[in-house]
């Protein structure tokens, strides 16, 4: 087995002056998140390798 070639990557970074918007406050967020799960709003139900695929 012969030694591996590298093969450098170039990467260039440019300053764009975009920033991100500032982020809400938001101070109750344990109540509103409570909330959605009793709406079934928000799904919890355990993640399975498979589940991905149910709709």
């Amino acid at each position: 087995m012969s030694e591996p070639t590298p093969h450098p990557v170039n990467i260039s970074v440019y300053e764009s002056g975009v920033t991100p918007p500032a982020r809400p406050e938001w101070k109750n967020w344990d109540s509103v998140f409570y909330k959605q799960i009793e709406d079934g709003e928000k799904d919890i139900t355990p993640r399975t390798d498979q589940s991905c695929y149910n709709k």
